[in-house]
């Protein structure tokens, strides 16, 4: 008898969390969709309580605006594809992409007590072909494999800085294998170099290439960077710059998953001058 009430209670827990997972959708859906239509229509007075205080928008060019900013830069947010929205939940943090050919934006929302709000927009317009890589690479990873710019504020963040550093550095040495272990299974990257998002098994069949002709790959030291911390889920976004190339303005997003943080998503996008930003 014990055992079915048990039983019973457990199906009841996971029916109520069920109900509340759609619940969240749905009105993460619901203010997704008020924030599209306020900047489609330049409405910064209805776009205004759906920005989170923290708020930051990250355009096609790489210029990275302020909640205040943006909320009086009308070009910001023109023409946001609306589109088959893709949403992932990760507790009190929520990722909505859309894409319109080449174009791709990523919302992350962030669960307040007066409801959910937008805490970061990240434009990418990815090339149509690849261009030929320029320089001999590198194939030094001091930054971030060993040390980065940044200081922890806590057990969390210190656990996703060391899995960030384990997974470039296995970058770095082209083990597909171990840099898998530190992202989700749903993980994917877009950057403004790239023809196309790449995917988990894409990634990790390219550092299967990559290892066979030994290609130096260490990744961008990192400038600087900012975490949002939640539960479950931590917003991390990045400035990197080599010595001889552009500035990179990154948004990842990492979950906890069975005790371990993983990469989950990562927006790239060149920073252009503003000379290349108008198309001079």
């Amino acid at each position: 008898m014990k055992l079915k009430l048990c039983v019973i209670c457990v199906a009841a827990f996971c029916f109520v969390a069920t109900l509340g997972f759609a619940d969240d959708q749905q009105d993460l859906l619901a203010a997704n969709k008020a924030l599209m239509a306020a900047a489609a229509n330049s409405d910064g007075d209805s776009a205004e309580p759906l920005l989170d205080a923290a708020f930051t928008a990250t355009d096609a060019n790489g210029r990275t605006e302020s909640r205040d900013e943006a909320l009086h830069d009308s070009v910001t947010f023109i023409d946001i594809p609306s589109g088959n929205p893709q949403i992932h939940l990760y507790g009190d943090v929520g990722v909505v992409t859309t894409e319109n050919g080449k174009r791709h934006v990523m919302f992350i929302w962030v669960k307040r007590a007066e409801g959910w709000r937008a805490l970061v927009f990240h434009e990418v317009r990815q090339v149509e072909t690849v261009a030929p890589a320029s320089g001999a690479g590198s194939n030094d990873c001091t930054n971030p494999c060993k040390t980065v710019p940044y200081n922890p504020k806590n057990a969390d963040e210190k656990d996703v800085i060391l899995s960030w550093q384990k997974l470039e550095t296995a970058v770095t040495g082209h083990d597909s294998k171990e840099w898998a272990r530190h992202v989700a299974d749903e993980f994917v990257v877009i950057s403004s170099g790239s023809d196309k998002p790449v995917y988990k098994a894409d990634r990790m069949a390219a550092l299967d290439r990559q290892k066979k002709t030994n290609s130096p790959s260490a990744p961008v030291p990192l400038v600087s960077a900012e975490m949002f911390d939640f539960s479950n889920a931590i917003v991390m976004l990045c400035n990197h710059k080599r010595d001889e190339g552009k500035p990179t303005r990154v948004s990842r997003v990492w979950i906890k998953r069975d005790g371990k943080w993983q990469m989950a998503y990562s927006f790239q996008t060149t920073v252009q001058q503003p000379e290349q930003a108008s198309g001079k």
